[in-house]
């Protein structure tokens, strides 16, 4: 890793943190960036989401308003969620190469060690498992936070490093500086309790990282040494650091330095913010953003309308309350001490002046008229409204629109929506190629920032030395079924491809077939890579077999394949990540011995043959 950033002095990080401490001073796109998570946390998890709702002035009351809120139940987040689940997909994609390995580590320990701290990174998750799970989230939640490689102070006589992450949110990240995209120096504020007296106070904890060492400046309180500081300045006590701003007390800690050369953290965002010009970032679904907040309102409309009108009124004659007191539902008596007269609900109707029906099982009883001219239409003593439904078929398909608007907007693509052209092979693949298209950039942020992780963090544990990483996607993700390889594979093989794409198309069902055991599918890359005759068919095979078109070796090993490697498993635990040049070693003492053992077999049986114990003529 080449030098990038130059090393910070102290009184360069104390002006730093002077600055931001006492004077407040933040990056200068730092309410953009607490802005774009506000808005991005409640679209994704629809907490707080009732502040995208807007009342209408001129007719809604506060009242009115609120049942609204209350009435409204969100599909924003479920449309989010729909928007960002094809990320997940990311880094469980066939196309991955991944390697770590030491150019000097001829028996796989060194390697084993480092991955074995890069599984406990996440506490008892891997780094790649923060990548799969945290990237993504951040990325759509808050697209400008930064995850920061931290170690608590150890003693390495006793303990080893042990790297953890450390997720500085877009409040946090107070102060920074990029130059040509190289971060000098971040500057991380957070909440800090501390006891002054018998009170707890609340202050604050900044923490300046630079490429050599961080600087921790935390509010607290000390009488004795409170009584010798001066505001403003400085002051070294028992070989710490004091400071006073205003009314308030500060402490410097210089935790051990790491002496990197790169600030051990980065952004994780990718997808750039036009508004400041490339300088923060936006979540992957930001283009959408419009169109979801088109969704809220409209979604507010239709739960609204359901609530309030979507069911049928019952309209009934009724007979009025039998109660003699009853005048209108309400019942008029004089207390007999005060002589007042008191007005209250009368407790048959409840206030209807009605007898109302209680349960399915009243019935509306109607006298016999004594004539027929008297006798009433049961129209008009039991009837039922329904209310007209175009508006809300309105509502209900617009945002049916609205949300493939943004699955079509966020995708790039012409025929998201189109079912009859979606339904054809063309058109899944040219859907498929979008998808791709869309999923690139986060990809290659992946990749970058897994790289600049490993780096870091084997910096840190000194295991950096002759140490080989990368990690790279393929443009074409290969997120086909396992049902749809096996059909690419007839085709390629009935039109007659090349035996290497045929083999290409088999690697891809088989990392389908092993994708949640990543151990199992590198055993069988390293046995496909020696297996005679690839890329032949069967009847190649026998043909070649047949003919005796190869040598013993290879005969042998095609025959005796699967023993050749049972046996290599059996004794050999860490073959399969060796380097191939002692793979082939291995495997050419095992052909070679039963070879070996074979002639032997067959001289024996020879011999018994002829009763002669000479050789075996060739």
């Amino acid at each position: 890793m080449e030098a990038k950033t130059p090393a910070m002095t102290r009184d360069k990080a104390l002006q730093i943190l002077t600055d931001v401490v006492r004077d407040k001073k933040r990056h200068k796109n730092y309410q953009r960036t607490i802005d774009v998570a506000d808005k991005c946390y409640r679209l994704t998890t629809g907490e707080g989401l009732e502040k995208e709702l807007q009342k209408f002035q001129p007719r809604e009351s506060e009242e009115m308003f609120e049942q609204r809120v209350r009435i409204t139940k969100h599909i924003v987040p479920t449309v989010v969620k729909n928007l960002i689940d094809v990320q997940y997909k990311v880094p469980r994609s066939n196309s991955i190469t991944r390697v770590i390995k030491y150019e000097d580590d001829n028996t796989s320990e060194k390697t084993k060690q480092f991955e074995a701290i890069l599984d406990e990174f996440w506490g008892t998750d891997s780094l790649d498992q923060w990548m799969e799970t945290r990237l993504t989230e951040l990325n759509n939640v808050d697209p400008n936070a930064f995850m920061i490689v931290e170690f608590k102070d150890f003693d390495p006589d006793k303990v080893h490093l042990s790297p953890y992450p450390f997720e500085a949110n877009s409040k946090m990240a107070v102060m920074y500086e990029y130059i040509n995209k190289v971060l000098q120096y971040l500057c991380v504020q957070q909440e800090n309790e501390y006891d002054q007296g018998k009170e707890k106070k609340k202050g604050t904890k900044t923490t300046l990282y630079n490429t050599n060492a961080a600087f921790i400046l935390k509010q607290m309180w000390d009488q004795e040494i409170w009584a010798y500081l001066v505001k403003d300045e400085w002051l070294k006590i028992g070989g710490v650091w004091y400071i006073r701003f205003e009314d308030n007390m500060y402490k410097l800690t210089e935790p051990t330095p790491y002496d990197l050369k790169v600030v051990p953290g980065e952004r994780i965002g990718y997808k750039r913010d036009l508004t400041t010009d490339g300088e923060t970032y936006v979540s992957p679904y930001w283009d959408t953003v419009p169109l979801l907040e088109k969704t809220i309102k409209a979604n507010s409309e239709l739960d609204l309308s359901m609530c309030l009108h979507a069911f049928a009124q019952k309209i009934i004659t009724g007979m009025r309350c039998d109660n003699e007191q009853c005048l209108g539902g309400y019942v008029t008596t004089t207390d007999e001490k005060t002589g007042k007269t008191i007005r209250s609900i009368c407790q048959k109707c409840e206030g209807m002046g009605m007898l109302p029906h209680t349960s399915a099982q009243d019935v509306i009883i109607v006298h016999l008229p004594e004539a027929k001219e008297e006798q009433l239409s049961l129209d008009n003593i039991v009837r039922y409204i329904t209310p007209p439904i175009d508006i809300l078929n309105f509502l209900d398909e617009y945002i049916e629109k609205l949300t493939w608007k943004a699955k079509q907007t966020m995708f790039n693509s012409d025929i998201f929506t189109r079912e009859e052209v979606a339904e054809t092979a063309t058109g899944k693949n040219i859907d498929l190629q979008n998808v791709y298209d869309t999923l690139w950039p986060f990809a290659s942020r992946y990749a970058q920032l897994w790289e600049f992780y490993v780096s870091v963090i084997s910096a840190l544990t000194d295991m950096d030395t002759s140490l080989i990483y990368s990690f790279h996607f393929d443009k074409d993700f290969k997120m086909k079924t396992t049902t749809e390889l096996y059909g690419d594979l007839k085709m390629a093989s009935e039109s007659g491809a090349d035996e290497h794409a045929l083999d290409e198309i088999q690697a891809d069902i088989m990392r389908n077939i092993f994708a949640n055991s990543p151990d199992d599918f590198r055993r069988w890359v390293v046995k496909d890579s020696f297996k005679p005759f690839k890329g032949k068919t069967n009847e190649q095979k026998m043909s070649i077999m047949a003919s005796g078109n190869t040598t013993k070796f290879y005969k042998v090993l095609f025959e005796n394949y699967e023993n050749i490697f049972n046996e290599i498993d059996l004794e050999t635990s860490d073959f399969y990540i060796m380097d191939r040049n002692k793979q082939w070693e291995i495997l050419k003492v095992k052909v070679e011995g039963l070879i070996g053992e074979l002639d032997e077999q067959k001289t024996q049986e020879f011999n018994e043959e002829t009763g002669t114990e000479e050789p075996l003529p060739a």
